[in-house]
């Protein structure tokens, strides 16, 4: 491997451009996705689905959760609050310096400001009817959370797949204890560790071609909200803190989903539909038992934490995996306001995988770094489910940069560079990547912002290039409870000339406020090939969701919604046609209970 991660020449290019720049401005998050960071994007969507931050309670630590706010965007915020007073609704937001509309859109839908009370209940059905299917056989979802007093709080949620038969084909739930005393927590119910990081209990947030999203920040495990099925461990979680010591002990008992052919072994599946005699005859096949044990101690301006465990598998899987298996791991981190460095180290089954990286924030600059490796039959609880991770070894650099040379207009670049630290087959990581972006954002006045953002990739395998333009231009307004988004993008793939052209262009309409009626409508019309642009739009209840464009078409869809102080409701449609069908999806959504 010629290309290392921290080469000399574009570590200081950068580094001196950086100084030249003479505003530190708070980094955040561009919204508009190259294909490479839409998955990043999904897993913190994902990861966050559920929380409900008080932006007037919350710390600098606390509002750090989100990608999106780094740790002095997150000190903004909290002078802003002591300096003007309390938020009280989303808008009030935009008097942080640094903080866009765009991103005040993205972060409410996990923001309360309501008055914390004693007990407090929340319930949400939804039903989703997707396009060729009847409402009977359509997805039907709820979730119900309940603060039943001072420290002691629950959660439980179901759903079934269309053609599913029982409307419990998955469940989940939690309760979560947290007495006065010895800073202790009790999690019974299903869960996904959050100590270390991303190396035996994996991450996606943790890849090479997605650090635009890394966050070195954790939260403390509450519980699992995600619908995401096979992807959690079930049974009971308890935390224990004395002094600057830490001690997690976890014991599990998971089903899995998994194939078992004559022999005995066994592949685990992660779909979680169950609608074939096939897909029914695999659900829960595979049991897995868990036993844990997480020490963290201190490290100078840090800590450091040690993870021993052992797995017990009903069957032995595939490619020989055995039915007890142990592990063993170290990570730490240590923080300055400036720096952060971390890394992890583990051993399975006589395998070695280890991983570092880290964080820097010099004035305006920022720098993510991130190297891991993996020895050939490492074993990993990746994304929960015990399996073989036959995962990249990689290394990635991201720099980003923000400079205001004028009050009404900002500009920010950033570079990625990733690739493999071996040759590995059956990954989607080139041999070396490049993505390099730059954003230009401008005030035309009060009301109406226009971005512009460049950005150029190239991928490379030993005997393929692929070069890659993109450019999108979006246009922001607000007229009193109306704001308007429009945008367009085109971008050329200049290694492949067989390859036309990949162009679109959307409108976005939102009218109404938290309380009372509230109107979205959007239109999309594209020209794609098997590379989707990515765009943004209403989820069913002030929500964002992830849209790819791919093919070719016009994609539209209103979003109707009430809300009031223990009930509101949405109504969504979305129409989608191509050259060959037109298709229309459904989706209603009940709110009761304490929901500001």
């Amino acid at each position: 491997m010629h290309v290392h991660p921290f080469q000399v020449s574009t570590f200081l290019l950068h580094i001196l451009f950086s100084y030249l720049l003479s505003i530190p401005l708070p980094l955040h998050a561009q919204i508009d996705l190259d294909p490479e960071e839409a998955e990043a994007f999904a897993e913190v969507q994902e990861r966050l689905e559920g929380t409900r931050l008080n932006p007037n309670l919350a710390t600098v630590k606390d509002l750090q959760i989100f990608p999106w706010i780094s740790k002095p965007l997150a000190r903004q915020i909290v002078a802003t609050r002591k300096k003007k007073g309390l938020f009280r609704r989303p808008h009030d937001l935009l008097n942080v310096p640094g903080l866009s509309p765009d991103l005040v859109d993205l972060l409410e839908p996990y923001l309360s400001f309501s008055t914390p009370t004693r007990r407090t209940f929340r319930t949400r059905w939804r039903l989703h009817r997707p396009a060729g299917t009847t409402w009977e056989n359509g997805r039907i979802s709820q979730r119900s959370e309940i603060q039943i007093a001072d420290g002691l709080t629950g959660f439980f949620q179901t759903e079934r797949d269309p053609g599913e038969s029982t409307f419990t084909d998955f469940w989940s739930g939690y309760l979560h204890l947290t007495p006065n005393f010895n800073h202790t927590q009790l999690l019974i119910g299903d869960f996904r560790p959050t100590f270390g990081h991303g190396l035996l209990f994996s991450s996606r947030s943790r890849s090479a071609s997605g650090l635009t999203w890394a966050n070195t920040s954790s939260r403390s495990p509450a519980g699992y909200r995600s619908a995401g099925e096979n992807s959690a461990l079930r049974g009971l979680l308890l935390t224990s803190q004395t002094g600057s010591f830490t001690g997690t002990l976890m014991f599990t008992r998971t089903a899995r989903d998994a194939t078992i052919d004559d022999t005995g072994k066994a592949s685990i599946r992660t779909s979680g539909r169950h609608v074939t005699p096939n897909e029914q005859t695999r659900k829960d096949a595979l049991t897995e038992r868990l036993t844990v044990l997480h020490l963290t101690g201190p490290l100078p301006a840090g800590k450091i934490g040690l993870t021993a465990g052992r797995a017990v598998l009903t069957h032995p899987l595939a490619s020989g995996i055995p039915k007890h298996h142990r592990f063993i791991g170290i990570d730490w981190q240590t923080a300055t306001d400036r720096v952060v460095l971390y890394g992890e180290i583990a051993r399975s089954q006589s395998q070695i995988a280890w991983l570092t990286g880290g964080q820097f924030t010099l004035k305006n600059l920022r720098i993510v770094i991130l190297t891991r490796h993996y020895e050939p039959e490492f074993k990993t609880l990746h994304g929960a489910p015990f399996s073989v991770y036959r995962g990249t070894n990689e290394w990635g650099l991201f720099l980003g940069t923000v400079w205001k040379p004028h009050s009404q207009t900002r500009l920010e670049w950033s570079l990625d560079r990733y690739g493999r630290l071996r040759p590995e087959p059956n990954t989607a990581l080139p041999a070396r990547g490049e993505r390099f972006k730059l954003g230009l954002n401008h005030r035309l006045s009060r009301a109406w912002t226009v971005a512009l953002t460049v950005s150029t990739q190239k991928k490379s395998e030993p005997a393929d290039l692929d070069l890659r333009k993109r450019l999108r231009l979006r246009l922001t307004g607000r007229l009193t409870k109306l704001r308007i988004s429009g945008w367009a993008e085109g971008s050329q793939n200049r290694s492949s000339p067989k390859q036309k052209q990949r162009r679109a262009a959307g409108l976005d309409l939102r009218l109404g406020k938290r309380k009372g009626f509230s109107l979205s409508a959007w239109a999309n019309q594209y020209r794609t090939t098997n590379t989707p642009i990515y765009t943004l739009m209403p989820d069913v209840w002030n929500g964002t969701g992830l849209q790819p464009l791919i093919g070719g078409g016009k994609t539209a869809g209103i979003r109707l919604g009430w809300s009031g102080s223990h009930m509101r409701f949405s109504l969504r449609s979305t129409f989608r046609r191509s050259r060959s069908k037109t298709t229309t999806t459904w989706t209603a959504q009940v709110d009761l209970g304490t929901l500001h």
